[in-house]
């Protein structure tokens, strides 16, 4: 016996594995619903109370009356429903709906691919085209760049081998100062009391005679026109302050 029901149903299970029949069984649940919702969910006795039937004698009358010529109509029916929607499911829906619809996603998806590669692709070629441009600029600045190192490397030999037009620029910028107007007590200091920043009298009192002005002397010592012994007080002119004393000299005396 035991071996019947395993044969029947290892039959029944390798067979209901397919879409057909698992199709099949469930259209003919819902085009029956009524009788296996009372079959499954109604109490016996609720039947009983009602009609003074037992279940199985309820749904044999109500659901399957061989007896009646409406059954065999309804049955017919119900068949008739159950295959065309099988059919429909199985055959129609997938080759005509489905498979239409799948390739219509396709599309759109590998539509929507093209777009994102086309976008992509634009966004590529303008950071191609950007790193060009900064690429040309660089190059340029670089260029303009060496070119003034150059020019300022030019200046600086011009300025080194001659620097008298560097000079004439920090002469002509003393003349805007209030110490030019002081510039005589320099020549005095250097050619009158040889180069002494501060001479006084000989006498008890020691009088100052002559004091070179300290922030004219504090300009000519940073500005290399002079050599300044501090121990001593005494100047002496340098080539760039010979420079200075000669121009200054024509431009008083002429």
């Amino acid at each position: 016996m035991d071996e019947i029901v395993t044969s029947f149903t290892k039959y029944f299970s390798s067979r209901l594995r397919t879409q057909l029949y698992g199709l099949l069984g469930f259209w003919w649940v819902v085009f029956h619903w009524e009788f296996f919702y009372a079959l499954f969910f109604v109490n016996q006795n609720i039947i009983f109370r009602k009609t003074g039937l037992l279940k199985n004698e309820y749904l044999k009358q109500h659901f399957y009356d061989y007896s009646h010529k409406q059954f065999w109509v309804q049955f017919l029916a119900s068949v008739i429903l159950t295959f065309a929607m099988t059919i429909l499911m199985i055959w129609v829906i997938p080759r005509f709906i489905l498979i239409r619809a799948f390739e219509r996603e396709q599309k759109d998806r590998a539509e929507r691919l093209k777009v994102k590669i086309k976008y992509e692709e634009d966004v590529q070629k303008e950071r191609t085209n950007l790193e060009k441009k900064i690429t040309q600029l660089e190059e340029q600045l670089a260029k303009r760049f060496a070119s003034t190192e150059k020019r300022v490397v030019q200046e600086k030999k011009v300025q080194d081998a001659d620097p008298t037009s560097k000079w004439q620029e920090e002469y002509d910028q003393l003349k805007k100062s209030q110490l030019y107007n002081d510039f005589d007590e320099l020549v005095k200091s250097l050619y009158e009391y040889g180069g002494k920043t501060k001479v006084v009298s000989d006498d008890i009192m020691e009088r100052t005679i002559f004091e070179l002005d300290r922030d004219l002397l504090a300009y000519s010592d940073a500005n290399d026109l002079i050599s300044y012994d501090r121990s001593k007080g005494i100047i002496s002119l340098t080539e760039k302050g010979k420079f200075f004393i000669k121009q200054y000299q024509s431009e008083t005396t002429s």
